[in-house]
């Protein structure tokens, strides 16, 4: 086998190498005698390096020869096959086909239609448009005073008076303005929705009339006023 050609070979190197040492050695001897010590130093340490040297070789034959052991062995070629080529088969003549009559359908039976199967339209959702939030309004502006009605400078041959107001709001309506009066100082009156108030019976002399307005949002307009005198000259009776 090949391990044991291996071993046999490694067995043979040793053998080789142990005579070329032993036949150095006795060539050495015979010449030893004759050396100076100098010579004799150089002579040891030339053996030793050679013997270094040889011990080195044999372990590297060692190491080769284990590897190249341990190799798997290459298998060997399998042959290749060769092709052979089949004989191409004869045309034979094929036959002629012979037209079969087709039975004929009976003119009594007539097939029942399927009914087919429709696939109904879906509803689509439509979307709803969103109906816009209200925008909320913001009222900073005052009525507006279109008339300041009632009599004024004077004298005045009358003694019932009356001041009509005409004002306009771009907001609020007539029922969202408000109205209040100060007559000869009296004070203010509260807010109303009254637009034309009245005094009468009044005596002669001098008065004064003041008005403001407002929206429903608050804003007020600026204070307003009159003043006139009355002058009711007394009547005479013939009679007295």
């Amino acid at each position: 086998s090949v391990p044991d050609q291996k071993s046999t070979q490694n067995k043979n190197i040793f053998i080789v190498g142990k005579e070329k040492i032993q036949q150095y050695s006795q060539q050495l001897q015979k010449k030893y005698h004759h050396l100076t010590d100098q010579q004799r130093q150089q002579l040891i340490i030339g053996l030793v390096v050679a013997v270094i040297l040889l011990l080195i070789g044999l372990t590297l034959v060692l190491i080769i020869n284990a590897q190249r052991a341990a190799q798997p062995a290459l298998p060997h070629p399998s042959p290749t096959p060769t092709a052979t080529i089949a004989p191409e088969p004869s045309s034979s003549p094929s036959p002629t086909p012979t037209n079969t009559p087709k039975p004929q359908p009976s003119p009594n039976l007539t097939p029942t239609p399927k009914p087919t199967l429709t696939n109904s339209p879906q509803p689509t959702n439509t979307p709803i448009p969103a109906t816009p939030a209200p925008t909320s309004i913001v009222d900073t502006t005052p009525p507006e005073w279109r008339s300041f009605g009632g009599p004024d400078g004077g004298p005045f041959d009358f003694n019932n008076v009356c001041f009509p107001q005409y004002l306009v709001d771009d907001v609020s309506d007539n029922k969202g303005i408000f109205l209040r009066y100060n007559f000869n100082d009296q004070g203010w009156t509260d807010w109303k929705n009254e637009f034309a108030p009245c005094f009468n019976d009044l005596a002669n002399g001098t008065y004064t009339f003041q008005a403001q307005a407002k929206d429903a949002a608050g804003n007020k307009t600026e204070i307003r006023s009159k003043e006139f005198t009355i002058e009711v000259t007394p009547t005479v009776s013939l009679g007295d």
